[in-house]
């Protein structure tokens, strides 16, 4: 029997604010299969694989890949 490699899984992080919050723990249910975290500010030596931002477009809240 021969061991197969455990896949990592997508590291994901999403930029949100305090009032974007909600917005973002509801996008992380769409992000099944990932380890998602949820961050307000994101450090330069991330080791995220995506990284996805909360923004203001015409009124309403995109998450737009950074």
């Amino acid at each position: 029997m021969q061991m197969e490699p455990v896949k990592q899984k997508e590291k994901v992080c999403i930029l949100a604010s305090p009032e974007t919050h909600v917005i973002a723990e509801q996008y992380r249910t769409q992000l099944e299969g990932k380890t998602v975290d949820i961050q307000y500010q994101l450090a330069e030596n991330h080791s995220f694989d995506r990284v996805y931002k909360i923004q203001t477009v015409n009124n309403e809240y995109k998450v737009v890949e950074q």
